[in-house]
């Protein structure tokens, strides 16, 4: 019975405080029921952007000429993606396909600024290391060997199980054996030669394997006559 009296006593309480700041309560409600409406505006903002960000990309399906002529999208299209839908999950896609075709193109300064601003503005993103490798691509195809290398050693040593690492250890044995790390390049092509089995990269080291071996070969019976 004391408790029951006790919790009329506290509603009674509370009831009077109420009527006394029914204009503040009034107000708190407002605000909560603003702060809601912001939070659903908010996310259904968010989720309409990513999706039309999407839908842009995949838009981008190249270009079917009258005449039967086909032709890739331009780089400028995925930027304007990736400026347009800037933070969205399609916009770090955009750039990788933008530096992509600059490479393709043979705008290997153009490709490494977009690889770059990935880098820095998408820093964790899980394609960082395809930014990277792309990087380290364009250093090679403009003379800059040593950096190329020096990107890729530190690609490979530090993620070892990631997609990309085959095709960076492919890249790196391709500068190794310019630059007269011959025995390196062949540990390399040989290690992708037997993670990679039957698939194309796998094909690729393979090729490559073989063609410096050829070219050992070669140079080795040239020693040999020029000893003789």
């Amino acid at each position: 019975m004391s408790t029951d009296i006790q919790h009329l006593a506290h509603l009674d309480k509370f009831l009077t405080w109420a009527q006394k700041n029914v204009r503040l309560i009034i107000t708190g409600a407002i605000v909560i029921c603003i702060i809601g409406l912001g939070i659903i505006w908010f996310n259904w903002h968010r989720t309409a952007r990513e999706n039309a960000a999407s839908v842009a990309l995949l838009s981008l399906t190249g270009h079917l000429h009258p005449e039967g002529r086909f032709t890739p999208n331009t780089p400028e299209e995925y930027l304007n993606i990736a400026d347009t839908y800037k933070n969205t999950k399609a916009a770090p896609r955009a750039l990788i396909l933008a530096g992509s075709a600059y490479f393709t193109d043979g705008k290997y300064s153009n490709a490494l600024a977009v690889f770059d601003r990935f880098i820095k503005e998408y820093p964790n993103h899980p394609l960082r290391n395809h930014a990277i490798f792309g990087l380290a691509l364009c250093y090679e195809m403009t003379g800059q060997t040593q950096t190329a290398a020096s990107l890729l050693e530190d690609l490979i040593r530090k993620y070892q199980n990631d997609p990309i690492i085959s095709l960076a250890k492919l890249a790196l044995a391709r500068i190794y054996s310019v630059t007269g790390k011959t025995e390196a390049a062949l540990l390399l092509l040989r290690d992708v030669e037997k993670s990679e089995g039957l698939t194309l990269t796998g094909y690729r080291a393979e090729i490559l394997l073989e063609k410096l071996m050829s070219s050992l070969t070669s140079t080795n019976a040239v020693n040999t006559l020029t000893n003789k």
